[in-house]
């Protein structure tokens, strides 16, 4: 009876063992993958499954699916994007070479700094000056709202510079459109769009150039612009969305929310107005 009762224990401890023993070797297994036919480590980020080749150095990102799906992916909002904000927002008007601005806009004007501005956004403008000057920088303002007349002006002795320079006429308007809009598809037409640069370089240049972007002030303006919303309209790297090359000068007016959001997530209006468009 003794040795029965002896085998049961066995039994039962054994029993214990493998229990357990699947366990791990589930537990080990459930960290693996398969992908292609290959056994690779998997780790799951948010919703999906990202699975790492150690000894190739690629990643590659897959949705997560089933029941490893359930248990792992946190729930997250449907869009990150500000509450509250769509694309038809008067502050997000979107002006470029696909949606121009076809007759001269109403725009209730006020003046700074020797400029014309429309008038919602003083009080943001006047706070970005505030604080520029607050940090040593004294900030120039060098354009502000322009007619669609105005715009017509500068295009076209944009165009006789080059042709002065021995360009054809059609070379001529190719370089001035890197830099200058076309009438009506200028963003100065609403009033929301400024260039800016600071006393230094005004007095060293003056120039609109790229070369700007690498002072201290352009800097500033492209870290706390948006705290008083505004955006670099034409940032770097992003003239496939734009039309428009790297202009570290002109700020535009979208609000706070979405200036912040735009320099987080490094996004063209562009990008912005196809995020609204889609959520």
């Amino acid at each position: 009876m003794k040795q029965k009762k002896y085998q049961k224990v066995f039994l039962g401890i054994l029993a214990v063992m493998l229990a357990n023993l699947l366990g791990a070797s589930k537990k080990v297994m459930a960290s693996w993958q398969p992908t292609d036919g290959l056994m690779i480590p998997a780790v799951c980020q948010g919703n999906k499954v990202v699975t790492t080749f150690p000894f190739m150095q690629e990643k590659f990102d897959r949705p997560a699916t089933g029941a490893r799906a359930k248990a792992v992916a946190p729930v997250v909002p449907s869009s990150d994007l500000p509450a509250g904000v769509t694309k038809d927002d008067w502050q997000l008007q979107l002006v470029n070479r696909d949606h121009p601005v076809t007759t001269e806009p109403t725009v209730q004007l006020v003046e700074f700094a020797g400029q014309w501005i429309a008038a919602e956004i003083f009080d943001s403008l006047t706070e970005l000056f505030a604080a520029a000057n607050k940090a040593g920088i004294n900030l120039v303002l060098i354009s502000g709202y322009r007619s669609i007349a105005h715009q017509e002006e500068l295009f076209q002795d944009k165009i006789a510079e080059y042709v002065a320079t021995g360009l054809s006429v059609a070379e001529a308007r190719g370089e001035t459109l890197k830099y200058l809009t076309a009438p009506g598809t200028s963003e100065h037409h609403t009033g929301l769009a400024v260039d800016v640069i600071d006393d230094v370089w005004a007095k060293e240049s003056g120039e609109l150039v790229t070369a700007f972007g690498s002072t201290e002030a352009a800097e500033w303006l492209a870290q706390y612009a948006p705290a008083a919303g505004f955006i670099i309209r034409y940032p770097l790297g992003k003239t496939a969305d734009t039309y428009i090359e790297y202009e570290p000068w002109h700020l535009r007016y979208v609000g706070v929310d979405s200036a912040q959001y735009l320099t987080e997530n490094n996004l063209s209006l562009e990008e912005y107005h196809q995020r609204l468009s889609e959520n």
